[in-house]
């Protein structure tokens, strides 16, 4: 699966889409590592040493993506599984979501940036309580931390998910891109410089033609049809 996903998102690198969308098929969204493989590998930091890289490097992929992303969580997420899961600027779940960590009872820490993202979206106490406590988050508890942005019925949950994509799809490219690199930045950010930025990027922005496309939309009262990047 690495080396699948390796390969997928050096393709999205060198061709970004116009948003993405990461969904899974079957019970889980991701169990994480494979235990079995672990047991069997005879030295578990070589095993190990050989998988974390590309792992690693899949999900900087992922969060240098200029696009907006967006994952669909059906099921539950395990082990760097919640890293995949929580990649994304907008997480969607259903109520069979769960996200459970799974480190410390393997005797491990975390990898392929769980405690990053994590610790970002739900802040510090509550990466450690459930990274060290090795605690499952409900669909509920994720939307109530900031970890989810919306939970739908299972049923809906990829109708949702593709009328999500579709739109960030049919949007300013440009302006998203900087939105999303706006959000990133803030949290280390004094407001001084967060100001500044904005007033850069919207600067470049008000001077594109989809600055212009956007306005003269609203004006006439129909949908804007922004250009591709």
């Amino acid at each position: 699966m690495c080396a699948a996903l390796d390969a997928a998102t050096e393709t999205l690198a060198a061709a970004p889409p116009r948003a993405l969308l990461i969904r899974a098929k079957g019970r889980m969204f991701c169990v994480g590592g494979a235990i079995d493989e672990f047991a069997g590998s005879g030295d578990l930091a070589a095993y190990l040493a050989a998988i974390l890289p590309v792992g690693h490097r899949v999900m900087q992929r992922l969060a240098d993506l200029p696009c907006p992303v967006i994952t669909a969580l059906q099921g539950p997420a395990g082990g760097p599984g919640v890293a995949l899961a929580l990649c994304a600027d907008i997480v969607l779940a259903s109520p069979a979501m769960i996200l459970r960590a799974g480190y410390p009872a393997l005797g491990l820490s975390s990898d392929f940036g769980v405690s990053w993202f994590l610790t970002r979206a739900a802040g510090a106490q509550r990466a450690a309580d459930m990274l060290m406590n090795n605690r499952t988050v409900t669909a509920d508890e994720a939307l109530s931390w900031g970890l989810v942005a919306a939970v739908h019925p299972a049923d809906a949950l990829d109708s949702a998910a593709r009328a999500l994509h579709a739109r960030l799809a049919a949007g300013p490219t440009r302006a998203l891109a900087r939105i999303k690199r706006l959000i990133a930045a803030a949290p280390d950010q004094s407001l001084a410089a967060q100001l500044a930025r904005e007033a850069e990027l919207m600067l470049a922005s008000g001077g594109e033609p989809d600055a212009a496309e956007g306005i003269a939309a609203f004006l006439a009262r129909r949908p804007p049809a922004f250009g591709r990047v």
